[in-house]
């Protein structure tokens, strides 16, 4: 519950969004393998609501991402090793 809560401030932040994406996208495919797995599609008579909505919420996640590449792509490029090695 506090990483959702996490992800979800960090993406109403515009400096932090794909950082929030990517973190909610991870918890998303957490919550959607552990309903293929041991929980199952159905929990609780939900009538696979939650399973759904964990579709949902990954595919908005994936949105932000891609509606947000070029940071993404920024991100990348300054997290590979030895981006900010000025030469002498």
């Amino acid at each position: 519950m506090v990483a959702e809560l996490v992800a979800v401030v960090l993406l109403l932040v515009p400096c932090t969004s794909i950082l929030g994406a990517g973190l909610g996208m991870g918890l998303m495919l957490g919550a959607i393998l552990s309903h293929l797995g041991p929980l199952g599609i159905v929990v609780a008579d939900d009538r696979g609501t939650l399973f759904a909505m964990a579709w949902i919420v990954l595919g908005a996640c994936v949105a932000v991402l891609a509606l947000r590449a070029d940071q993404v792509r920024a991100l990348l490029t300054a997290l590979r090793p030895g981006a900010n090695v000025q030469p002498h």
